[in-house]
């Protein structure tokens, strides 16, 4: 009889940043996290607002992207539908947000904690 081994679908990688968010009122850090493109969608975790990363956004030379918390959303964007395609500043680069995390995540996950932002770790 054949055992049964385990499966690995997917695989996903994260890591903390503090981002420094510029040119929307007086600078403020936000807690942050590079990840890779796959890090929500392995996760079961989809955007309230826009679109989730893609392969070609974790990509060398892609331009650069970003999703923000639903905490962010609401605290700078007044949680205005219009936030993505909309720019914001992270350490003196401008990033165009793709989507809106939902305010309920919470992973429980020991390396990984709810931030405000998240961009592709190929942009790290």
């Amino acid at each position: 009889m054949a055992e049964r081994q385990p499966h690995v679908s997917s695989v996903a990688i994260s890591r903390a940043y503090a981002f420094s968010l510029t040119g929307m009122g007086e600078a403020e850090r936000l807690q942050g996290d590079w990840v890779s493109a796959s890090c929500f969608q392995t996760l079961g975790v989809k955007p309230v607002a826009g679109r989730d990363f893609t392969m070609e956004d974790d990509q060398f030379g892609a331009g650069p992207v970003a999703l923000i918390s639903a905490g962010l959303w609401k605290r700078k964007f007044g949680a205005a539908q219009g936030v993505v395609g909309r720019s914001i500043t992270l350490d003196g680069r401008g990033y165009t947000i793709v989507g809106v995390m939902p305010a309920s995540l919470n992973l429980r996950v020991s390396s990984f904690r709810a931030g405000d932002v998240y961009v592709p770790i190929s942009d790290e």
